[in-house]
């Protein structure tokens, strides 16, 4: 069955990683493994996407203009492609309004609407109201046959911000278990050589947003913490590193935060730290807390949209409410009490056994041969 299916991704950018492109990549090669002919259209392939690459525009203004040309042309690739492969299935993310499967990796009007300062968002950046035009659309002009979401919570969040009409299917994100697991050694190797010592109690964060990821909460959560609590942020660029320093010095904390910028092995960094936090406004999946939790190492995260799904609060994680007290007193419990850690840690790595992407490929394959069934 599956060897007679053609899947061909849309997908702006596929990227190794996080986010919707590492999605992207690790469907892809499990698509392959599958043996499953699995293509992609990306920004390169719709009309002058070549061209607008060579133009290399800056920061804000080249990912709106990329984000809204590929939003405009990448349906015209889709419906020239299906002309040459009409049997084809088409699973398109995030910024693609056509395709047979849509994969919801977020509801961009429940995001604005949680944000700290919906409006303060919107008149900064006016690509959000873009996204929420091209949102509204989709939903209302039933752009698809089948719409994705990771989990029941994730559906039902699409479904108390839009009216659906299209069929949802529930499937999983992954983890690469191959890549994610636990690594005392590389754990200790790591906090070795970033100057850290036995007694220091070490706080993970990883992400690109000081707001929305939570990552001001954090920093005033470690300003009322010991001296020996210490928060390590990993990912983000020039401008999420500004704005991280000016953050840990109104709460006074530089000289115990380490920047890291964007690191080609979290493995390390994961198995290093001795707690998580993602104490987020919004996320559609959270997929670093369950790298984190394959490496076995405890998270703490805000129970928003899938993250309940895996993150049970007191079993596999802990639940916070974005208050740096709150915050603050769990992280002073799991230093205080190791056997609280430990039972975390292991829960939290069997939990993440459950979503090898290796099945959840097998999954997208089942659908997307019942489209094609359907279809014919």
């Amino acid at each position: 069955m599956s060897e007679a299916i053609e899947i061909v991704q849309v997908v702006r950018r596929m990227r190794s990683g996080g986010g919707v492109g590492g999605v992207a990549v690790n469907l892809a090669s499990r698509f392959e493994d599958a043996g499953v002919l699995a293509t992609v259209i990306e920004f390169e392939d719709v009309f002058l996407g070549r061209l607008l690459d060579l133009l290399k525009l800056p920061g804000k203004l080249g990912l709106a203009v990329e984000v809204v040309w590929f939003s405009l042309f990448s349906p015209i690739a889709v419906r020239l492609r299906r002309r040459r492969n009409p049997g084809a299935i088409f699973i398109s993310h995030n910024d693609c309004i056509s395709g047979d499967i849509y994969v919801n990796h977020g509801v961009h009007k429940v995001a604005v609407r949680m944000a700290k300062n919906p409006f303060k968002m919107l008149l900064r950046n006016p690509l959000h109201w873009f996204l929420l035009l091209r949102e509204a659309l989709r939903y209302r002009l039933n752009l698809h046959k089948v719409i994705v979401n990771f989990s029941p919570e994730g559906e039902a969040e699409l479904r108390s911000a839009h009216r659906v009409r299209t069929a949802c299917a529930v499937i999983p994100n992954g983890v690469d278990l191959e890549v994610f697991f636990p690594d005392e050694t590389s754990g200790n190797r790591w906090r070795e050589g970033n100057g850290f010592s036995e007694g220091d109690f070490l706080i993970g964060f990883v992400g690109h947003e000081v707001q929305r990821k939570g990552l001001d909460v954090c920093l005033e959560a470690l300003s009322l913490l010991p001296q020996r609590f210490k928060l390590v942020v990993a990912g983000g660029g020039a401008a999420f590193g500004s704005a991280l320093k000016a953050c840990a010095e109104r709460a006074g904390v530089v000289e115990r935060v380490l920047p890291m910028g964007s690191i080609s092995d979290l493995r390390a960094l994961y198995c290093g730290v001795d707690a998580l936090a993602l104490p987020s406004t919004y996320e559609t999946w959270g997929l670093v807390l369950l790298e984190a939790m394959a490496c076995g190492t405890p998270v703490l995260a805000t129970p928003v949209s899938s993250i309940p799904s895996f993150v049970r609060d007191g079993e596999t994680g802990l639940h916070l409410d974005r208050s740096p007290t709150q915050l603050a007193r769990l992280l002073s419990k799991l230093a205080d009490e190791p056997e609280l850690s430990g039972r975390l840690a292991e829960s939290g790595k069997r939990m993440a056994g459950r979503y090898d992407w290796n099945a959840v490929a097998r999954q997208y394959v089942a659908l997307a041969a019942e489209v094609a069934r359907r279809e014919t």
